[in-house]
């Protein structure tokens, strides 16, 4: 399926990740697609206030599955969203913004390059496909995942982003 999509890489590259902090607009998906906008919106209107910022051009939107997931079929997964700025450490985090330190990781790393519409695709791809068929199961550490974009979408139909899912062997 990851070759029907648009940009889109079907195996992954692996690699580990050290710790790494982040702060940034949380919102709990239960209203679907406009609950990850609003938590992009407000972080790109408060970005300038998070201190310590790693990178100020790498950006990431990370799912937390581990506390209040609801996966019912045919609908989208409910879940916990950070859009999110790396920081080098976390002090003096915004009131309103939420902080979250992701202990280092193996990943298996999934790459699109193409309309952002179709991260959703990769998504399914990964959980649906991919995993259950690799030797790899969701690292139950870590019950999350993350897109890591190395660069502002200044074009919703040219993006470049990367999706990191913790793995461990089955």
């Amino acid at each position: 399926m990851a070759n029907q999509i648009s940009g889109a890489s079907s195996q992954p590259r692996f690699m580990r990740k050290e710790r790494f902090f982040l702060v940034g607009a949380q919102r709990y998906t239960d209203n679907g697609q406009a609950s990850i906008v609003q938590a992009w919106d407000e972080l790109l209107e408060r970005l300038d206030e998070i201190p310590d910022r790693s990178e100020p051009a790498v950006m990431i939107g990370f799912e937390d599955y581990s506390r209040g997931c609801e996966l019912v079929p045919g609908q989208m997964p409910k879940f916990h969203y950070i859009a999110a700025a790396e920081v080098d450490r976390i002090t003096d985090v915004p009131d309103g913004l939420f902080s979250k330190e992701v202990q280092e990781a193996e990943y298996a790393v999934f790459s699109l390059r193409g309309p952002l519409s179709n991260i959703s695709g990769l998504f399914r791809y990964i959980y649906d496909e991919w995993l259950p068929a690799s030797e790899y199961r969701l690292d139950p550490q870590m019950m999350a995942d993350f897109e890591y974009y190395r660069e502002p979408v200044n074009d919703r139909n040219d993006a470049r982003v990367d999706i990191y899912i913790p793995i461990v062997p089955k």
